[in-house]
């Protein structure tokens, strides 16, 4: 099941993360298990796994997954925005410039580029993938189906569908403004 996940505005622009997830012991109804705070302004992207666990990514600085007892299971150096499929498989899609380094490997671009990285329950890297250029913080919105395909948008990158593998399906780009 998943974890019952609120994020609330504090003052001071704090986000404090409370979940409800399944426990050994018996808890109040509504009590939060455990609270971590961040700065509202650093969080990118929020999802929660099948187990109740929670990846938190911070504005391209850090992509954490955190136990369903608040405990850090692992951490990547890099955010933004971030989706689970139904196999728990965790995929981080942002932009970066010049280089990238996703465990193992490093991407490049020239200037500001995109990425997608398609990273294991564990934290393993499954693939990292460059699409192209793009402005500075211009991933808005990324979604995976069952199938594990990615859909990703935001404005002066477009939309683009990779397949399961990672392999760039079809990337389409918009000019002009809507009336």
């Amino acid at each position: 099941s998943e974890a019952d996940i609120a994020l609330r505005a504090m003052p001071k622009a704090t986000a404090v993360i409370e979940t409800q997830c399944p426990a050994t012991v018996a808890e109040l109804p509504g009590s939060p298990l455990w609270l971590k705070s961040y700065d509202a302004a650093e969080i990118s992207g929020l999802a929660s796994d099948s187990a109740g666990n929670i990846v938190v990514a911070r504005s391209g600085t850090e992509l954490s997954k955190l136990s369903c007892a608040g405990t850090q299971l692992w951490s990547k150096p890099f955010g933004a925005q971030v989706a689970i499929d139904d196999r728990d498989n965790v995929y981080v899609a942002g932009t970066f410039t010049g280089m990238l380094a996703v465990d193992a490997s490093t991407l490049q671009a020239t200037g500001s580029a995109a990425f997608v990285v398609k990273l294991d329950a564990a934290g393993n890297v499954a693939y990292a993938r460059v699409l192209g250029q793009a402005p500075d913080g211009a991933i808005e919105s990324l979604a995976v189906d069952g199938q594990g395909s990615v859909a990703l948008s935001g404005p002066g990158f477009g939309t683009a569908k990779l397949g399961e593998l990672g392999n760039l399906l079809w990337q389409k780009t918009f000019s002009g403004q809507v009336q």
